[in-house]
Order: structure tokens, then sequence, then C-alpha cells
């Protein structure tokens, strides 16, 4: 059986849409894994043939695996590597947070976050309207992109992560990301103006305990001109965006619409960058642990954080096709400057 992605999902065609999460941690037996994620794919009503399946090997091999998965007979999958462990979901079922608690029910301890949810007050742009002024937008004026070395065919990602001591604000993150692909692309003779920035957010917070997407996210523009108080105020401000579920009452009609325009505008629409924070994470027993978001449209380039005890692991993922893992690197130490 294979769980295909629910009515009014509006995730881009082409990506396999798979978010991934790694924790340092001695990491249970194979077989406690798959006991745990079927007892967990029951709980949620998802097709328990097959989801006791558990990938192993090195951590660039499982990731790679898990991020390539297509063939979705349930909508999370395990790895297990000699440093920990590694869970990968589709979005249209579990998000950032949401795999906490798949975290934490694979390796039996609490995992929560202190992440807010959105205000729900905030103005709202999930609807066709916002799509035709996006359209528009990138007729006009469309965001840049990030200069890659990429060779065009590899279908897979690639990932890159470092450990920086301290906490970070998002607003501080989205500053520095997008001050880093400006050096990067100047440096190789690039665009470094119009720096789009995805900004992911929750619209539950990190104390749900349910296994749902409840994601959304903001975008902002011409990030390279702000300063960072101007950033922290643009985030405050700009409206929710429709993401890949039509939550919120977007009819029928438009989600035919905004699926057919993502499809055929995806290169032209997506962001320069997105930012995924999970914000400051209690976990009993579990270190390091590393988000790994994903972006479509563009060149595809996601930058994921995750805080525990003090210490905050950044993670760049791109597509293969576009950039090269040195590329990652290389933009992951402009980041970490810029952090100080």
């Amino acid at each position: 059986m294979t769980a295909s992605a629910p009515e009014g999902w509006l995730g881009q065609s082409g990506l396999a849409w798979n978010i991934l999460l790694t924790a340092d941690v001695v990491p249970p037996p194979t077989r406690i894994l798959r006991e745990r994620v079927e007892a967990l794919a029951g709980r949620q009503g998802w097709p328990v043939d097959g989801a006791g399946d558990v990938v192993e090997g090195d951590m660039p091999r499982v990731l790679r695996r898990l991020a390539a998965r297509d063939e979705h007979r349930m909508p999370v999958a395990v790895g297990r590597t000699p440093e920990g462990v590694v869970v990968g979901a589709h979005h249209a079922y579990v998000d950032g947070l949401g795999l906490l608690t798949v975290l934490g029910a694979l390796c039996a301890t609490s995992v929560t976050s202190r992440a807010v949810g959105v205000d729900g007050g905030r103005a709202s742009a999930r609807d066709a309207g916002s799509l035709i002024r996006r359209v528009a937008e990138v007729a006009v004026r469309p965001p840049a992109g990030l200069a890659g070395d990429g060779d065009g065919a590899d279908p897979g990602d690639v990932f890159a992560s470092t450990i920086l001591d301290g906490p970070f604000r998002t607003a501080t993150l989205v500053h520095a990301g997008a001050g880093a692909v400006a050096d990067a692309n100047r440096e190789r003779g690039h665009r470094s103006d119009r720096v789009a920035v995805a900004v992911g957010v929750s619209r539950a917070g990190g104390t749900r305990t349910e296994v749902a997407d409840d994601s959304g996210f903001i975008r902002l523009t011409d990030v390279e001109r702000l300063g960072p108080a101007e950033v922290e105020a643009a985030i405050r401000r700009a409206p929710l965006q429709f993401g890949g579920s039509a939550q919120g009452g977007i009819t029928r009609a438009a989600s035919g619409l905004i699926r057919t325009g993502a499809r055929l505008l995806a290169p032209r629409l997506g962001s320069t960058l997105l930012v995924s924070h999970l914000g400051t994470i209690d976990a009993d027993g579990l270190d390091a642990i590393a988000f790994h978001p994903l972006a479509g449209g563009g060149s595809g380039v996601s930058l994921g954080a995750a805080t525990v005890r003090g210490r905050t692991v950044l993670t760049l993922r791109a597509r293969a096709a576009a950039h090269t893992t040195d590329d990652l690197e290389r933009l992951l130490g402009g980041i970490a400057d810029r952090l100080g």
C-alpha cells in the first residue's frame, strides 16, 4: 500500500518532499526501531506493511537514501547510523516539529521545542491572489539564485553541517544567510541583489505532540539590503503564505490554479534560500539534533537550525544538480563568519 499525498496538497511536482532529522544518540537496535516505527504507524493510521524498514549505513548514505525516497508506503522512514538515528518524513504529513515527536517515539524519550507558533491574527496570503502577485513579481524582478558547481545530472541532494556555540534567533540566521549568499554570488561574478528568503514557521508551536503538518512560511524580498533590526521587523509583519497543504479555506479551483502555477513557474517562484529553525529543543539523552528542511523552486537551497543545550547545529541542503558539497561548505562557512 502506498501513502499518497492528501487532497489539497500543493507541493511542487518532481520533488520527493522528504524532510530529515538526525540526532546523536546510541542508536536502539534495529529490531527495536522496527517495532517502534510500526507502533507509531498503527497509532497514526498509516499502513503498517513495510513501516518497519530501517535504512542502515554511514550518515551521508542514509541521508541521501531517505531524501530521495519517492515510494511512500508510509509517510515516515527511519535510518540507523553509527552516530545515531535519522528520521525522514513526507512533508504532506509531518512538519519539522512533528519530526521531533517521531524522534522521541523512536528513542523512547521526550523531545519538545520552545518554538512558538505564528500569531493567529497574522494576515494570510494563502489564496490564488497571492500566486498572481508572485507571478507578477517573477516576471519583473525574479529572485536571485545561488551560484553553484553542480553537474546538472545528479538527481539527489547534497548536505553540509556545522555546530556553533550559542542559540540564534531566526532573524539573525536570515540576515546572516542572505548576506553570505550575496557575498558568494558576488565572488563568482553573479547577481548579488534580489535575495529572497522563505522563513519556515509553525502554526502550532513546539509544545504540540501530534504528528502532523502545521507548517507555513513567510517570504521576504531584497533581504541583502536589510539590517538585523529590519529583518526582525519584516518577519513580524510579513503575511503567512500558502505552503504545501491547502489549509485555511482555499477553494478547490484556487488549489488547482496554485498547483498549475507552481508546476510551470517553479524555477522562478522559489526563494533564493529557505530558513527553518526548530528552536531550542529539550531532549533527554539526545545531542546535536540536525534538521534538514527542503526547499523547492529555483536552486532549492535550505538552511536548517536546531539548538540543544546551548549549541546550534546549522545545516545546508541543496539539489546536487545545481550544487556540490564544497559549495555548501563554503556558504556555511560564510554564514558562520557572519554569526561571529
